[in-house]
C-alpha cells in the first residue's frame, strides 16, 4: 500500500523540476516563461492548478506550462504508485518580484500545496533568481521599420 508521506516528495520533485531541472533555454525554461510574463506586464503572481492544468493570470505560454505541471503530478503520483484519487488540490503558486541587488534580474518564490483527500496539505516551497529574458530582436526590428501604406 503506498504511503501519504510521499505527498511531500511529489511536492519536491514537482518544485525541483520546475525551478532547477530544465535546461536554461529562453524557449522551454519554465521559469523563463515567468520571467517573459513579469515583462510583457502580465503580473508578478501566477497560480497553476496542476489538478485542471490551468493557471491565472493566463497567457497561451503559461496555459502550455500549466498543462506540463498537470502531466508531471500524474507522473510522479504513478511512479509511487499514489491513486490521483487522493489528491483533491494540488497547486504551484509563483511570485516574481524585482531582484533588489541585481537590476535585471527577478526574485522568485515558488511554493508547491498537495492536499490529499484527508484535508493534509503538503508543501515544499524555493525562492531563487533569474535573469529578466532579453526581447528578441526581431521584436526590435519589427518596430524599427516604418510601415508603408
Amino acid at each position: 500500500m503506498p504511503n501519504r508521506r510521499q505527498f511531500r516528495d511529489v511536492a519536491y520533485g514537482i518544485l525541483g523540476h520546475f525551478v532547477r531541472d530544465t535546461p536554461w533555454d529562453p524557449e522551454w525554461w519554465p521559469l523563463g516563461s515567468i520571467g517573459r510574463a513579469y515583462r510583457q506586464g502580465v503580473g508578478g503572481r501566477y497560480s497553476f492548478d496542476m489538478v485542471v492544468g490551468s493557471v491565472a493570470p493566463t497567457t497561451i505560454e503559461l496555459l502550455s506550462i500549466a498543462d506540463q505541471l498537470r502531466m508531471d503530478l500524474r507522473r510522479h503520483l504513478h511512479l509511487r504508485r499514489l491513486p490521483p484519487e487522493w489528491v483533491t488540490d494540488a497547486v504551484l503558486e509563483v511570485e516574481a518580484t524585482p531582484s533588489p541587488s541585481v537590476p535585471r534580474n527577478l526574485r522568485v518564490m515558488c511554493r508547491v500545496t498537495l492536499i490529499d483527500d484527508r484535508g493534509v496539505e503538503h508543501t515544499s516551497a524555493t525562492c531563487t533568481t533569474l535573469p529578466l529574458p532579453a526581447r528578441r530582436l526581431a521584436s526590435w526590428i519589427g518596430r524599427s521599420r516604418p510601415r508603408r501604406d
